[in-house]
């Protein structure tokens, strides 16, 4: 069936309720690649799970495991687990012998608490490109793989992912939100989160209506990189040809005053973006919150404004 949802992990068929991971057709995974809390297993728990399964089978069947009729879907999502399995494992490998243990101290040292090999992203940008030429795939498989790369919560991992899913450009309006929630929940980091909204989410949110209230809804988060994830998609949809100045205001204002400064530079940013599309929207709502704003803010976001306008908001 064309509009069937299969499981985001394995590539199983979600047929009916039961098939969900605890019965809600909210999570994109299967009850297989789902544990005891509902939450997605990791590949190698998902393989895991597998070779166990088809042990037993084995020693029932008092030798190797005839697939009958009804074994075909079970068989079937074993074979996509042990591929997504080993492509993963093949990624991973890749990304180990690119790291830099110099590059990795560096990062340590900006980021302490992110788990990460030590690539630069141009490097891990070359061989995400070198693979979908390798092994080209269809925008189902890679945003299942994508998924399955932000499982560990690896810095290069998620941004090869990342990546490979936005070599799609032309099917990324068919993410849902469910997706995005479920990749929100690897993220911890700025720049894991700036590309994921840059390079992938941005597009969709420009492109389906129905996520730009789920995206604004991010602003209330009380998880630092959701609110920081709003504002970087907010960023970017005044990029490379799209226009969404309304979505992009709403979050500004929402965000404005948050008490993180990564927040704060983040919508700086974003009014920057916007005002090399529209000066003269950007100037208005400088303007109309220049008392309401934080000083330091208001001059990083009126940076791209011409000179008079610029001296007119900060004196």
């Amino acid at each position: 069936m064309a509009n069937e949802r299969t499981c985001i992990s394995c590539g199983m068929p979600l047929r009916q309720l039961s098939d969900y991971a605890a019965n809600d057709p909210q999570k994109n995974w299967c009850r297989h690649c789902a544990r005891e809390d509902g939450s997605m297993k990791s590949y190698e728990e998902v393989l895991d799970g597998m070779s166990a399964f088809l042990a037993r089978r084995h020693r029932q069947s008092g030798g190797p495991h005839h697939v009958c009729e009804h074994d075909g879907e079970t068989a079937g999502v074993g074979r996509a687990a042990a591929v997504m399995n080993r492509d993963v494992a093949e990624i991973r490998r890749r990304l180990k012998d690119a790291a830099d243990p110099a590059v990795l101290a560096s990062m340590r040292r900006a980021v302490p608490d992110t788990k990460m090999l030590g690539v630069k992203v141009p490097l891990i940008r070359c061989l995400a490109s070198t693979w979908a030429k390798e092994r080209p795939m269809d925008f189902e498989a890679a945003r299942r793989l994508f998924t399955a790369l932000c499982a560990d919560d690896l810095r290069e991992e998620i941004l090869f992912g990342t990546f490979l899913l936005a070599g799609h450009k032309k099917r990324l309006r068919e993410i849902e939100w469910r997706d995005i929630d479920a990749w929100l929940d690897h993220i911890d980091n700025w720049e894991t989160c700036d590309q994921l909204a840059s390079n992938v989410v941005a597009s969709s949110v420009a492109a389906n209506t129905r996520l730009q209230p789920l995206i604004r809804g991010l602003a209330k988060s009380t998880n630092v990189w959701r609110k920081r994830f709003a504002v970087a998609t907010a960023a970017s949809l005044n990029q490379r040809g799209r226009f969404v100045p309304e979505l992009t205001l709403q979050i500004c204002q929402d965000l404005m005053n948050d008490d993180n400064p990564a927040i704060r530079q983040a919508v700086g940013w974003a009014l920057r973006e916007l005002s090399k599309k529209d000066e003269e929207l950007a100037f208005a709502f400088l303007r109309e919150h220049r008392d309401g704003m934080p000083r330091s803010l208001m001059r990083e976001a009126s940076e791209k404004l011409t000179a008079g306008r610029r001296k007119e908001l900060l004196t």
